[in-house]
């Protein structure tokens, strides 16, 4: 320690320990910057524009002949297909959104708040059998974290397994600050969704780190 240095913290601790105090209210100001700082919006539109541009993403299927040639048929056929399951009503449980609305809020979401969650819904009464459902990051609880009686880890609202892979995705069944629907007293109940079910989506900086930072 000196004088440049007396007022320098260095302690190490890890990355999850450091969000769990301050990834809250670091998401609540980057959310303020969105809708009130010229240059968040900007950054949040550039990324709209860039990474996911005007169409979404667009499948272009190599299906091949078992020779190996192009099977034609067959690739304007899953093209075809994918198209059609990605208009409004097919693609999105709500029925509001097409496939590249989705995209467009997903990057969104990573670029606002950090991380993104989505739930896949497998129900045939679906015209395709299955849609996904967009789902605000703030229902994935940051403040649960309990060790199970099975040895698993429940780290800011995710269950791992004892090698650190996700089991299953604890989540509140409302948003924590819905008031519009009763107060947080309904959030507070929680609903295990297995972890096959569910995309988190978001960029690590350090080995471990289980959520994403705004």
């Amino acid at each position: 320690m000196s004088r440049l240095t007396n007022g320098w913290g260095a302690i190490n601790t890890s990355a999850n320990s450091d969000l769990r105090m301050d990834l809250d209210v670091l998401r609540s100001r980057s959310r303020d910057l969105a809708q009130n700082n010229d240059y968040a919006r900007k950054f949040l539109q550039m990324l709209e524009t860039n990474v996911v541009g005007p169409d979404g993403f667009i499948l272009r299927s190599l299906s091949a002949k078992p020779d190996g040639s192009p099977d034609q048929t067959d690739r304007n056929s899953i093209e075809a297909g994918l198209d059609e399951w990605g208009t409004p009503g097919n693609c999105e449980t709500s029925g509001i959104y097409s496939f590249a609305d989705m995209q467009r809020m997903l990057i969104r979401a990573i670029g606002r708040d950090g991380e993104a969650l989505v739930r896949r819904i497998r129900n045939p009464k679906y015209s395709h059998g299955y849609k996904q459902q967009l789902l605000d990051i703030d229902r994935l609880d940051s403040k649960y974290n309990e060790e199970l009686p099975n040895g698993n880890l429940v780290t800011m609202g995710i269950e791992y397994d004892t090698f650190g892979a996700p089991v299953a995705y604890h989540l509140l069944t409302r948003h924590p600050g819905d008031t519009l629907r009763g107060g947080t007293a309904a959030a507070i109940k929680r609903e295990r969704v297995p972890a096959e079910e569910v995309f988190h989506l978001f960029r690590p900086d350090r080995p471990e780190q289980t959520r994403g930072v705004p």
